[in-house]
């Protein structure tokens, strides 16, 4: 944002040897690791920061804070980090390394806004996170996506199965949460599935919204068992209501027809989820 920047300023003009870093400026469609190459020759942004963290991970964080403020080791020792290097002048990339990301680094929890106004909704009750932190869209082929290019440095694997996640789900609801949105960028039909059966196992009570993919997998036996589990907005990506533009889009598989994104969206309208 142009205030962070403003701020960024004033602070080198108060203390010229502040060292200050970009972190955490991923957003849902945007991320600074897209255009790296373009910020490898931004002198004017590296006059008043010193470094770009591009993976938004915690630990690249750390190490980041351990060379600054502890003197542990040197800022090439990080990861996928962009710095100026004030002896030469020059803008240097570390070395690349994959990372592996935890619920709460993918987690946005807010604070209750103690409104008094009728069917309020405390945001405190709300929380956005990844069910699968560790991976993209898994059909990755449209031809206009840019969204996956932000993630550069994860391996596409989960390190955690499906009964752990819904322990770490089912301490969100023992603590007040009523609405998750799932921010992945796409769950596949089979693992929707499996993870409205533990729901329902565990009798877990709570509203949430998903992204997925028209397939025809989908049934109304399937938008049934996630509605009983809590699922209450899927968000399917179309693009286009026209053929031709799909195929060039390589949207979807040739099987996939507008018939069958009418039928998916009049299941699950049927079953009662938007």
């Amino acid at each position: 944002r142009l205030s962070s920047l403003l701020i960024a300023a004033y602070i080198k003009q108060l203390w010229p040897d502040m060292f200050i870093a970009i972190r955490y400026h991923s957003s849902e469609y945007f991320s600074l690791n897209k255009i790296d190459d373009l910020l490898m020759d931004n002198q004017p942004l590296f006059s008043i920061v010193d470094c770009i963290v591009l993976d938004d991970s915690l630990a690249t964080c750390n190490k980041i804070e351990e060379v600054i403020c502890s003197g542990s080791g040197i800022i090439d020792d990080c990861p996928n980090i962009l710095y100026k290097d004030h002896v030469t002048n020059k803008i240097m990339r570390t070395k690349s390394r994959k990372v592996v990301y935890s619920f709460a680094e993918c987690m946005n929890r807010r604070i209750d806004d103690k409104c008094n106004a009728e069917h309020y909704i405390s945001p405190a009750t709300v929380v956005n996170m990844k069910l699968n932190p560790n991976t993209a869209c898994f059909w990755n082929k449209c031809t206009f996506c840019a969204i996956n290019k932000k993630y550069k440095y994860i391996n596409n694997q989960e390190f955690i199965g499906l009964e752990q996640k819904i322990e770490y789900i089912e301490q969100l609801v023992t603590q007040g949460i009523q609405y998750i949105w799932f921010e992945d960028e796409a769950i596949p039909p089979d693992i929707l599935v499996a993870f409205a059966k533990l729901i329902i196992k565990k009798d877990l009570k709570f509203k949430w919204q998903v992204r997925s993919r028209i397939d025809n997998v989908f049934s109304e036996e399937i938008a049934n068992k996630l509605y009983q589990a809590g699922l209450r907005e899927i968000r399917f990506g179309l693009e286009s209501a026209n053929s031709r533009i799909l195929s060039l889009m390589n949207k979807f598989p040739a099987e996939i027809t507008l018939d069958t994104v009418e039928n998916v969206v009049r299941i699950f309208t049927t079953a009662g989820i938007h």
